[in-house]
């Protein structure tokens, strides 16, 4: 009888080992995981940083480009610069915030 509980005991103590093991290689892979996600999330944020800024630059560029129009297009041309003056306005709204 003492033979079979030993022989129990170490099936345990080797299941017990494997699940130590496999806990640490998962927790090894999720801390891989960890550092994967925040490198990722600083490129997405610098991304949209840089889709802001070149979205700015394309309305800036089209903005110039209907005052050289030679005239065409004068109404179109106060509309975007009225929509510029609101957006600096609500800017410097948050500011003052």
């Amino acid at each position: 009888m003492s033979e079979e509980l030993f022989q129990i005991i170490e099936k345990i103590e080797i299941r017990l080992e494997k699940i130590i093991s496999e806990n640490k290689k998962l927790r090894e892979h999720q801390n891989l995981l960890k550092t994967e996600n925040e490198t990722l999330k600083k490129k997405l944020e610098q991304s949209q940083l840089k889709f802001e800024e070149l979205n700015r630059k394309t309305e800036i560029i089209k903005l110039a480009k209907t005052w050289t129009s030679e005239g065409k297009d004068i109404h179109d041309s106060k509309i975007k610069i009225n929509r510029l003056v609101r957006e600096i306005d609500d800017c410097i709204a948050l500011l003052n915030k």
